[in-house]
């Protein structure tokens, strides 16, 4: 069994990853058969459309999801005008219930890129300090 930290992980590279990509195709049955090939921006084909993005979204959220028992047993997509609109109502049980605090979403690689060229960063820290004057 995978451990929910990496679960949520793989659900967070899948989505930020492939739907980048806009490659098409299945999804991927591990986090490990992800190759990240970045491009610019995806050629819009035929196999390209927003309800073939979001039917890859539903189904690596429902392989990948942390809180799948929240999931909707099926849900529409037509309504929904974007991937992300389509996410969030995915996810709305679990955020309603403070399970998803919004680490399910989708970025680009232009975003990424901005977030850590900005110099922010979200992690967790210790810093040890001496004394030398208190001989500690």
């Amino acid at each position: 069994m995978i451990a929910p930290a990496y679960r949520a992980a793989a659900t967070l590279a899948l989505l930020a990853v492939t739907l980048q990509g806009c490659g098409g195709g299945d999804a991927p049955s591990s986090p490990a058969a992800v190759i990240v090939t970045p491009t610019p921006t995806p050629t819009p084909t035929p196999t390209c459309t927003l309800r073939s993005r979001q039917d890859w979204a539903a189904a690596a959220i429902s392989d990948w999801y942390l809180f799948p028992e929240t999931l909707p047993a099926s849900l529409d997509p037509a309504p929904y005008g974007s991937v992300s609109a389509y996410i969030d109502a995915l996810t709305a049980v679990a955020r309603a219930q403070s399970k998803d605090r919004y680490f399910t979403y989708v970025t680009s690689i232009v975003e990424e890129d901005a977030y850590y060229a900005s110099g922010s960063t979200a992690a967790f820290g210790i810093r040890l300090v001496t004394d030398s004057a208190a001989g500690t």
